[in-house]
């Protein structure tokens, strides 16, 4: 798993998307290409209120953003914004 985690790292764009549906959005974990060895994780959905919304963070572990990932996916599914 450490070294899955190294490889995708490295490459560029998302490696990990998941759609959550209440809020058509979409949760992503990428490699942040100006901060080596770090992942980003972002979100991106639609609210009927405020329109287009997204959300983003940096981490330092696979782990850890595959984690927050799943978290703010369920939070999208649910029709709530990541926290």
């Amino acid at each position: 798993m450490v070294y899955l985690a190294r490889v995708l790292q490295r490459e560029r764009g998302a490696f990990l998307s998941i759609s959550a549906g209440q809020c058509d959005g979409e949760v992503t974990i990428s490699a942040a290409p100006a901060l080596p060895g770090r992942l980003i994780v972002e979100a991106a959905w639609y609210d009927p209120e405020d329109g287009a919304q997204a959300k983003a963070q940096v981490v330092d572990r696979f782990d850890a953003a595959r984690t927050l990932a799943h978290l703010w996916a369920a939070r999208l599914d649910a029709g709530a914004a990541p926290a």
